[in-house]
């Protein structure tokens, strides 16, 4: 795990210097070395992702280049949502080029990362909360693993501005979110966003939807699922999106109920709440405190379905804005502790990651370029 280590503190000296100069070009470069190298780590591994990767793999050596494909029978054979066809654009436009799989990850990554950085950013005064929360909540798992979901929460992040702000536009919002759900079917849980975001949140009421929310967490506790509700909609969605959907309760059936993911909810909604100032309503603050909340019910109610906690990932974006707002309230050294604590504990949830995912297989990083392979070899995993 050593190149873990060395990207950790390569952002540990980052924060440092960053929580210490407010200059806006320091903490736009720092923030962008930190996100590429998480992309460099991402977009060179070697066989590291376990099933999904191999599945990955075995997509793109099968996919027909983007100038060979018939665009009109392509798409007028299956539900474009349902059976992802934006993810196989990507991957036959990819393939055009003669390059092998590793250009793909290379490009699924940086787009990834890069577009995140870019638009999160303009709302930060502190750039190195972005590369901080990505360690914890979206370098191993997102970055190794969900190849798809990662360019469908880049197209989510794109989304935003129209979203929340004076530039709120429902045409451009419902547009991106669609193309988004073409490259993964889960991005359709973001449509009912657009509804929410114009309610204002106030102290309050968002500690009362935090404490009731949280005791929901009873309900998969003894084993109570709403698998029969979300099945219904896979007719909704067709394809083998829809497929999952539907056979929910049987694909599904364990679930996982894990409450470190509610006690880190609750832990981060401290400071959101804290930094809502019910005297002056700040609309970008205010939705995304409403992108925030989309994790409650995530970590309770249906903290027993596999299917619906991978969709937090989507809602992670809203993580270093509001604490941003949040840390703007308290003094130099207080933040100085404070985004030390964060950065310690999105740490502590990388090398969990690593440690537990596939019995610890992520532990034992390589790139194919130790491979000496290259992305213009004529090479195919399978």
């Amino acid at each position: 795990m050593r190149v873990y280590f060395e990207l950790a503190t390569v952002i540990f000296i980052l924060l440092f210097v960053s929580n210490f100069t407010r200059n806006k070009l320091f903490m736009m470069i720092a923030s962008f070395i930190s996100m590429g190298f998480m992309a460099f780590i991402t977009g060179t591994r070697f066989s590291l992702g376990g099933y999904d990767y191999q599945n990955y793999a075995f997509f793109y050596d099968n996919v027909i280049a983007i100038h060979k494909l018939d665009l009109g029978e392509f798409f007028s054979t299956e539900k474009i949502i349902g059976d992802d066809r934006g993810w196989y654009i990507l991957n036959s436009i990819v393939k055009a080029s003669g390059l092998n799989f590793f250009a793909l990850t290379m490009t699924v990554s940086f787009l990834f990362m890069i577009v995140v950085w870019w638009v999160i950013r303009k709302y930060l005064e502190n750039e190195m909360l972005i590369p901080v929360t990505f360690l914890g909540f979206y370098f191993l798992d997102v970055g190794f693993v969900y190849m798809r979901q990662s360019i469908a929460i880049a197209i989510f992040a794109l989304s935003i501005r129209f979203l929340i702000g004076n530039k709120r536009n429902a045409f451009m919002y419902f547009g991106l979110i669609t193309i988004a759900a073409t490259v993964h079917f889960s991005a359709f849980v973001l449509y009912p966003l657009w509804f929410f975001t114009k309610v204002t949140w106030t102290k309050r009421g968002a500690r009362d939807t935090v404490l009731i929310g949280s005791l929901l967490f009873i309900l998969p506790v003894l084993g109570v699922k709403f698998d029969n509700v979300i099945s219904r909609f896979g007719g909704l969605i067709g394809g083998n999106g829809g497929s999952k959907i539907t056979e929910v309760g049987v694909r599904y059936a364990a679930g996982m109920v894990n409450p470190m993911h509610l006690i880190i909810f609750l832990l981060l909604s401290f400071f959101a709440i804290r930094a809502i100032n019910d005297k002056e309503n700040n609309e970008v603050q205010n939705g995304f405190m409403w992108i925030f909340m989309m994790l409650l019910p995530i970590y309770t109610i249906f903290a027993g379905t596999e299917i619906i906690i991978r969709n937090q990932f989507y809602f992670y974006l809203a993580i270093p804005v509001l604490l941003d707002f949040a840390l703007r309230r308290f003094k130099e050294g207080s933040k100085v502790v404070l985004t030390s604590g964060y950065l310690i504990l999105c740490l502590a949830l990388m090398f969990k990651f690593a440690i537990s995912f596939d019995d610890g297989e992520l532990t034992a990083y390589i790139n194919f370029i130790q491979n000496d392979m290259n992305i213009f070899d004529d090479y195919r995993l399978y």
